[in-house]
């Protein structure tokens, strides 16, 4: 093959990386509260240094309104760069590890394969695209517009006419879904240096910031390679962590099953001598410059790295129904959430006998979650122990006890600490509020 990726091609999407990773180092952000990302100003602060910023009209959109800051924040945490470091007042932090040192040691090529690699195989597209039209047919229709572009020429423009539904746009065009359907994902996609893309302005429809409506993408030489490489590496068979029913419910979907049999699409079978994600690009890389094991070795898990800075064996979560009705539990770090939930209907002097979950980003039937082990659900809560759960004082997550009346309790890490004796089950150590009755009717 004639082709080779070069370092100058991909030297933008590194630089912009950088640009972010040096911010974090620079200033050490406070999180937000409610999700623990990046606030408004920094997010505003980071746009405006990159190689091609989004146009905003001042620092008053969430982190989810900036496709490149949000990829990189993704990624960022997901490869352990910077981890969550709690100062005063339970406010947190990133800071960066090792890891990150490891990652400039790599060559520009490794360093972009791992940044593709972490996005295709890594992220939790759910948490990337949470609540937003993108979330749950992403791959999906990634998939059938990778179909259409593979074949497609570097640097012409390829148009639809999105912005008038009732003339120019086709239900059963993959590229047409693409561009209306998975916005974000052909952002997020251009911050890799797949294309340029122009956004649509969809008359009588209202569209928030963090959705993204495409009209025109212009492929780019580099971004055409990566599709016909990512072709071989179907995201089924290549995520570390999908949800199988997401994926079956994929490919049964009525709209999608017409597209899906116009270009002879079939489902990936499960096969257990997969070739390393890297080999794919071996062909089009300047010879010698792949090195599998060093891109792999930076992404291998350390158990000894928490995405968190808090130690200590004992946790105190402040569990609250409302302002005025709460109780302080002392519990063991070595214990579970399934210990926790116990801990907290004895408090509440609840019945056990429904069903619960604990919703980790405060939003009910949300992911991250850990489920009552009789739900069937995983992960369960009986299997997930506070102390390998990386949660820092300030750190909130939601339980809902009973699917049917829905009570929800807020959770909030308040203290860490090192106890001599431990206690062997939850125990109050304050409260305020009467409880309400469990079944008032």
């Amino acid at each position: 093959m004639d082709y080779r990726i070069s370092e100058q091609e991909i030297a933008p999407i590194l630089r912009d990386f950088d640009t972010f990773c040096a911010y974090l180092e620079e200033n050490r952000p406070k999180l937000t509260k409610a999700r623990e990302e990046l606030g408004k100003k920094e997010c505003y602060n980071i746009n405006s240094l990159l190689t091609t910023p989004r146009e905003m009209e001042g620092p008053k959109y969430l982190m989810t309104s900036y496709p490149s800051i949000n990829l990189f924040f993704n990624i960022a945490l997901n490869t352990k760069f910077f981890i969550k470091d709690n100062g005063k007042g339970g406010s947190l932090y990133l800071v960066s590890t090792k890891k990150l040192e490891d990652y400039k040691a790599l060559t520009p090529i490794n360093q972009y394969l791992l940044l593709l690699k972490t996005y295709w195989t890594r992220l939790d597209f759910d948490e990337l695209y949470y609540d937003t039209m993108t979330m749950f047919h992403h791959f999906m229709y990634t998939k059938l517009a990778f179909e259409e572009l593979w074949k497609a020429a570097p640097g012409v423009r390829i148009f639809a006419n999105v912005e008038n539904f009732n003339e120019g746009y086709e239900v059963h065009n993959p590229i047409h879904r693409f561009f209306v359907g998975a916005g974000l994902v052909i952002a997020h996609l251009s911050t890799l240096g797949f294309w340029d893309y122009e956004e649509a302005i969809l008359p009588h429809h209202f569209q928030s910031k963090k959705e993204i409506d495409v009209k025109a993408i212009t492929p780019t030489r580099l971004g055409i390679t990566m599709i016909q490489a990512l072709r071989q590496r179907p995201y089924e068979l290549y995520h570390e962590d999908i949800d199988e029913n997401e994926i079956l419910q994929n490919w049964r979907d009525s709209s999608i099953t017409p597209m899906l049999q116009k270009l002879n699409l079939k489902h990936p079978q499960p096969n257990s001598s997969l070739e390393p994600f890297e080999e794919a690009f071996k062909e089009v890389l300047p010879d010698g410059s792949l090195d599998s094991q060093a891109i792999n070795k930076v992404l291998k898990a350390d158990k000894r790295e928490s995405t968190y800075l808090a130690e200590g064996n004992v946790f105190i979560f402040k569990v609250s129904l409302n302002k005025k009705t709460w109780r302080k539990i002392l519990i063991s770090s070595s214990h579970t959430l399934e210990h926790l939930h116990q801990a907290i209907l004895e408090a509440f002097d609840f019945s056990d006998d429904h069903l619960y979950a604990f919703f980790m980003n405060g939003k009910p039937w949300s992911k991250p979650a850990y489920w009552a082990r009789e739900d069937g659900h995983e992960p369960s809560a009986h299997q997930a122990i506070l102390k390998n759960l990386n949660l820092a004082p300030g750190q909130t997550f939601l339980y809902l006890y009973d699917f049917g009346d829905e009570w929800h309790f807020n959770v909030e890490l308040t203290e860490v600490q090192n106890a001599q004796t431990i206690s062997l089950r939850g125990k109050v150590i304050e409260e305020k509020g009467k409880a309400p009755e469990q079944y008032p009717y």
